[in-house]
């Protein structure tokens, strides 16, 4: 079955209903988390004591679940368990026989025990030697994923949003590495050869879905919220400590907002945060008691909020397939826009896109535009639906269910239905016409008054065009006038007595965009007086026209210092810097901004740096910024605007500096990019070619390298470089080499593609191998 037709993403974030099970389905290796299978067993504790290789990112030791039947008719008990080594399986210390078989482990319990309905130890001895079932960070970090079915990749498990127990994991790692996982921090204890033992526990049921460790060179702080313990683990090169406290304090303060508003307590006894660079591309950053915060993806406190929210509508309710963990993001954020106002809204950044292939194009992409719609049904949800049926809701013991019921629940609660959406109507996309430019040349003469030249720069669809305008004059007088224009423009003439100040046409959208002509005094008379921010920041894009102008400058700076709106100092600065054109002594205006301003202006800033190349203040200014420690789009165009005012010999010294340090990911791939711009172009090749193959980089250098190799027809290296990356460690470098397959010829393609799907395991790229 194509993977693409049985993941379906109809689960609401607090849809809660019971449901009895009703059977089996799916193919080996790829359980579906929607169907109702047969349960007639329940796992009420699991003991896990696992010893970690990092180097080969391996797993080695036993899982100790406590079982019993739920009736006496129970028959073969199935465990998941996706390529692991199956040593041994015990049942109350007897050895008991097994099949093992597509990815399963299906044994008879009742062959071994007296009385089957009893609870029972069964203990599997296993190793878990793949690789891809432990996710690595460029800084180390060894983490598993939390998509859909990969748990049974390192654990044997029945691996189900409707099987929950209490934990107990027990990890053994080097004796610097720090261990996270799911419920609250026990306790440590030594082990051989400078190894420990670390263990977490829950006492609250943890989905099999949801459990999930870190191990790695980490730091954290900690803090209590009430009974609840909070930590916040963090890579070295992410955050610094002051970084981990201001995390802490964003959680601490997310956590106890959202615990007021609901009016329910927090499910789990701890919540643990994990700063990492970079997403690797996770479909969810969020578990029972457990979030990863990614350094890659910004604004941190959104990311927060939404691991907090999920720790209620997510780790109850956990996106059950591939397709709803990426609109589960979505469910997060309609609530929090609910609950918080100004919260940002939604943005799924989890999934990479290239040219060839989007990972939506291929599961359903339908079903994205219907939970779109259907979450903008939720604006007008009342207020005793919104929080009395939720925090009901919450209270049901199986919180998984599909649209059907859904929609009878909330028929019951709110008396209507949520319309049902037509798939081809949200495929059709809308014909748009983009606004005409009109152009409108203002003048004054004592003898005629006020000229208006009406200039369509197009042909005109409608009969005749109305261009309103506002007419300032001395004393604060104001003329609203209206223009009607035929369709092939003209000269008008408005009567006035005297020279007005300034002349503004109004909006003429949606079918016209006027753009004005007049004199520098009306410019500067909008600047100064209008009280609509698009208007001055039009004002400030014009006033480069004036630059012969010998008070230009002395202008525009005073209306800097006097400006309060970001946006208009952004269209100022510009201005400024377009008018002087790196003329001799102006650059310390924008050094100085460079060094106090933030955001846009800051951008802005920089670009005006680039006229001045080869200034010794200018490209120590843009060196120091492109060397920040914390990423930042400031960063990354000081890292261009270097390479454009120092000299290649420069550029190349702090191109090794920051390559082969620790620095942001971000800005190292714009490197990368700028090495091209070179006159050597094969040490830019060559660089590339290396950080394309090195895991220790990270995924967003690897892959600004090989598309920078693509884009500079470097055909040779992408025919070497495919073959490694298609068996790469990082799914989205798998991904990426597919983007790049055509490289090689039909028969090296073909018998790669066989290869790859005979072992691939993680569904997202499945379906892209699929599509071939």
């Amino acid at each position: 079955m194509n993977f693409a037709q049985k993941a379906s993403p109809f689960l609401l974030f607090f849809l809660l209903l019971s449901v009895i099970p009703t059977g089996v389905k799916g193919q080996a290796g790829f359980l579906d988390y929607e169907e109702h299978p047969v349960l007639d067993y329940h796992f009420s504790h699991l003991e896990a004591a696992l010893s970690l290789d990092e180097a080969e990112r391996s797993l080695s030791g036993s899982a100790s679940y406590t079982v019993y039947a739920r009736h006496a008719f129970a028959e073969a008990l199935t465990l998941h368990a996706a390529g692991l080594k199956i040593d041994a399986v015990l049942i109350n210390d007897q050895e008991a026989a097994f099949v093992y078989e597509n990815d399963r482990i299906t044994l008879n319990p009742a062959d071994y025990l007296a009385e089957p309905t009893r609870p029972f130890e069964l203990i599997i001895f296993y190793r878990a030697e793949q690789p891809q079932a432990l996710l690595r960070t460029a800084a180390g970090t060894l983490f598993t994923s939390l998509a859909p079915n990969r748990r049974a990749e390192w654990i044997p498990v029945f691996e189900h949003p409707r099987v929950a127990f209490t934990t107990r994991m027990m990890i053994e790692v080097p004796e610097e590495m720090q261990v996270v996982s799911n419920g609250y921090y026990f306790r440590s204890r030594s082990a051989d050869g400078r190894r420990k033992q670390v263990i977490w526990r829950s006492e609250v049921p943890v989905p099999s879905t949801d459990l999930v460790f870190f191990a790695g060179n980490l730091e954290y702080v900690e803090n209590l919220l009430g009974l609840t313990g909070i930590r916040v683990y963090g890579e070295a090169r992410t955050g610094s400590q002051q970084v981990r406290e201001e995390l802490m304090r964003e959680t601490i303060s997310s956590l106890s907002a959202l615990t007021r508003k609901l009016r329910v307590e927090y499910p789990f006894e701890g919540l643990t945060l994990v700063l990492l660079e970079d997403h690797l591309w996770e479909p969810r950053l969020s578990a029972a008691s457990v979030g990863i915060v990614s350094a890659a993806i910004s604004p941190i406190k959104v990311q927060i909020d939404r691991i907090v929210t999920a720790q209620w509508f997510g780790a109850l309710l956990r996106p059950e397939t591939v397709a709803g963990a990426g609109v589960h993001l979505l469910h997060q954020a309609a609530l929090m826009q609910q609950l918080e106002p100004d919260a940002p809204h939604a943005n799924v950044q989890a999934w990479p896109e290239t040219d060839n292939f989007s990972y939506w194009d291929h599961l359903l992409v339908q079903h994205f535009h219907y939970w779109q719609q259907a979450l903008n049904e939720l604006d007008g949800f009342s207020e005793f639906i919104l929080q009395d049926q939720m925090r009901n809701q919450l209270r049901r013991e199986d919180p998984v269910g599909n649209w059907h019921d859904f929609q009878r629940v909330w028929y019951r609660a709110s008396g209507r239905t949520l319309p049902e959406t037509d798939f081809e109507q949200l495929r059709a996309v809308p014909e748009e016409h983009a606004p005409l430019p009109v152009q409108l040349v203002f003048g004054y003469s004592a003898e005629r008054g006020i000229s208006v030249t009406v200039d369509p720069q197009g042909p005109v669809q409608k009969d005749s065009i109305r261009v309103p305008l506002e007419l300032f004059f001395r004393g604060g007088e104001l003329r609203r006038d209206t223009l009607t224009v035929f369709r092939a423009g003209g000269e008008f003439v408005l009567p006035a007595e005297s020279r007005p100040q300034n002349v503004i046409a109004g909006d003429g959208a949606p079918d016209f965009l006027f753009r004005e002509m007049k004199d520098l005094s009306m410019w500067l008379h909008q600047l100064r007086n209008s009280p609509s921010v698009a208007q001055r920041v039009a004002a400030a894009q014009n006033l480069p026209r004036f630059r012969e102008d010998p008070d230009i400058q002395l202008a525009v700076r005073d209306l800097l210092r006097a400006e309060s709106s970001a946006a208009v100092r952004v269209a100022l600065i510009g201005a400024i810097g377009d008018i002087v054109r790196g003329a001799a002594g102006t650059q310390q205006l924008f050094l100085d901004l460079v060094s106090t301003a933030e955001g846009e202006e800051l951008l802005a800033a920089l670009n005006a740096l680039r006229n001045y190349p080869g200034n010794p203040a200018v490209v120590s200014a843009a060196g120091r910024l492109a060397q920040s420690a914390q990423y930042s789009e400031a960063a990354v165009r000081a890292v261009r605007i270097f390479r454009e005012v120092a000299s290649e010999e420069q550029f190349t010294e702090l191109a090794s500096s920051l390559l082969g340090g620790s620095g942001p990911a971000g800005i190292r791939a714009a490197v990368v990019e700028e090495l091209f711009e070179l006159s050597d172009r094969m040490v830019a090749v060559d660089t590339s070619y290396e950080i394309v193959l090195m895991e220790s980089f990270p995924y967003q250098m690897r892959a600004t390298a090989l598309s920078a190799l693509a884009r500079n027809n470097r055909a040779p290296e992408l025919q070497e470089l495919v073959p490694l990356l298609i068996a790469d460690t990082d799914p989205r470098m798998r991904l990426l080499a597919l983007r790049y397959i055509g490289a090689l010829d039909d028969a090296q393609m073909n018998n790669l593609l066989e290869q790859r799907f005979a072992v691939e395991r993680d569904p997202r790229i499945r379906v892209v191998l699929e599509a071939f």
